[in-house]
Order: structure tokens, then sequence, then C-alpha cells
């Protein structure tokens, strides 16, 4: 029995002894968390504005979207709008989603909204007509990197159809009516039936391209992500000014192919061949008993005025000969005697 009293007073010293440490260690944490708290409260906060919901591109900011919350000053960015009078008449040029703190270099210049405030300073935005070819399918996005090239047709049809590099690097600024990459991703069968694409250009390069859309049709050649090489060509309209007929080549063609296709200039080779002969005067020339044979040059002179005289060069050729033999008769006779 005095055994069984021992444990049965044991067990209260065990549970006391338990109890205790357990309310020390929670005394302990207690301690660790309050210092912890007052610092949480004791900690410097700001007011910054922060987007409600989500913000398209070129919508004025006001207080149905966006809100001042009190936030940990070396938490707020540099940047961050922290006064009403840094937001009121200006849009935000970025897509912004809820919670988004807003910053001024977001915002456009006072008093513009909607597409002018997203044109880059110094830049012009243009359109140009395309179809789905064009286009891409709807591949080329809102902040896409293309070539423009420009078709037509050549005045000499020997040339056809020339093309000429009009611009490279061009930024893409809207695809149809989608100026955000995230409305023209989620958006793909709008971006397919696009009519236009919206090009962002400088004010030299405009009427350079609606020059090139007056003279043919344009063309979009898509770029890589962050391909940015030029190809180093001259200037587009001196490419088209550069287009030459190619030089004739060797007729393979046969007898035959020529005469079909009215091209036989056989004729006219032994009318060429007939003329070099015609120029050429054969005299012969009798000394003593000896005769030799000389051909000479007719003067063009004499050839003219035998032809318009009509007489036959061979007529007069037979002349000559005969005048030469019976001058070389006489002399004959004469020294025989």
């Amino acid at each position: 029995m005095k055994k069984k009293d021992v444990k049965m007073k044991k067990k209260p010293l065990l549970l006391f002894a338990f109890a205790a440490t357990s309310g020390l260690m929670a005394m302990l944490g207690v301690n660790q968390l309050i210092p912890q708290n007052q610092a949480a409260e004791e900690q410097p906060t700001a007011k910054v504005l922060m987007a409600k919901g989500e913000i398209g591109p070129g919508t004025p900011l006001t207080e149905e979207n966006v809100k001042f919350v009190e936030y940990p000053e070396d938490l707020i960015p540099p940047g961050a709008v922290t006064d009403k009078s840094e937001y009121v008449g200006r849009a935000i040029t970025v897509r912004t989603i809820p919670g988004t703190i807003i910053m001024k270099g977001t915002l456009g210049d006072p008093g513009v909204v909607g597409v002018s405030s997203d044109i880059p300073d110094q830049m012009r935005l243009i359109s140009v007509p395309v179809d789905d070819t064009m286009s891409n399918s709807g591949m080329i996005l809102p902040g896409s990197r293309v070539d423009v090239i420009v078709t037509y047709k050549h005045p000499d049809p020997k040339i056809g159809i020339v093309s000429a590099t009009v611009l490279e690097h061009i930024e893409v600024f809207s695809n149809g009516s989608q100026r955000d990459l995230l409305d023209a991703v989620t958006k793909t069968k709008e971006n397919k039936s696009a009519k236009n694409i919206g090009l962002l250009v400088s004010p030299k390069e405009a009427p350079e391209l609606k020059r090139a859309e007056q003279l043919g049709k344009l063309h979009l050649m898509m770029r890589r992500l962050g391909d940015a090489t030029k190809s180093g060509t001259k200037n587009w309209m001196d490419q088209l000014k550069g287009e030459q007929p190619k030089p004739p080549t060797k007729d393979d063609r046969s007898s035959l192919e020529k005469f079909l296709d009215g091209d036989d200039d056989t004729k006219a080779e032994e009318e060429i061949a007939e003329s070099t002969d015609k120029t050429k005067w054969r005299i012969q020339i009798f000394a003593g008993g000896s005769m030799r044979v000389e051909e000479v040059d007719l003067p063009e002179s004499e050839w003219a005025n035998k032809e318009e005289d009509n007489v036959p060069v061979s007529a007069e050729k037979g002349t000559e000969d005969e005048t030469s033999k019976e001058t070389a008769a006489k002399q004959d006779e004469t020294t025989a005697n």
C-alpha cells in the first residue's frame, strides 16, 4: 500500500513540472513577439497610388480605377505616384494589373489621353493596309519588329516585277485596333481579320513609306526578336532606278527555229557578205610578159557614186579588165617591133 501511495504522489508533481515548463516557454515566445509587433507598429509608412483593377493603356486615371494606400516607406519604389496632383488628367501608357503601384514613368503627358499618349517622343504613327498573308496570319503583334518591302511592275516589260527594301527594323504599334500585347495574344481571331497595321516611324521615314505605298504593294517581313541588324542597302528609289534590262544572250536556236519564229537572219548575213565583197576591187596588172592580180578597197565615196548611177560593179570590173588586157597587148606589140 505504501508503494502505491508514493506513485500517486509523484503524478501530480510530474504534471506540475510539465505545466511549469510549458508556461515558461509560452512566456518566452510572447516576449519575443512583443518587440517585433512594436517594431512593425513603429515602422513609418506613406501613401502610394495603387491600381484597383486592370487598367488598359491610354486610359485616364481617376478615383474609380486607382486609390492611395498606406505602404512601408522603405518599400515604396523611387518614382511612384504619391500625390493626387501627379496623376490628375493623365493616362497610363502600359497595361496595369490590380495591386500595381503606379509609377510616374508610365503616365502620359497632362491632357494627353488615348492613342496619342502612347506614341513615343519624336515618332509618328502611320498605318499600312495588310491582308492575312502580309500580317503573317495574325502573328505580327504590337511590339514586333518588321522590314517593309515594296514591289511593283516596271514599265519595261523586259524587267518585269521589281522590289526594294523601304524601311528596316520598324516597331509595330498596333494590329488593327489592338494596341496592347496582352489583348493581341488573347484575341487572335481579331488579329487575323485586321485590315491595317500601325507602324512607328520617324518624320523622315513617314513620307517615304507613303510614297512606296502609292508606287506599288507593301509587304511586311517579321524579324527575329533581338535582331537589329540592317542590310546597309542604298536608298530604295536608287534600288529601283538601278534595275536595268539584262544584256541579250547568245541565240542558241537552230536556223529552223529562227525561221519559224520569223527571226531568220540568214539572208541578212548573206547581204552583209555581198556588201563586203562589193567594197573590194580586183585588178589584173600586166607588166611585160607577166601578170599579177591585186585587190584594193573601193572608197566609200566611189561606191556611193556607183550605186547612184545604177552601174553594176561587175560591169565596171569587166570593162577595167578588158582595158588592161588591150593596153598590155599594145605594149607587147610595141616591144616586139
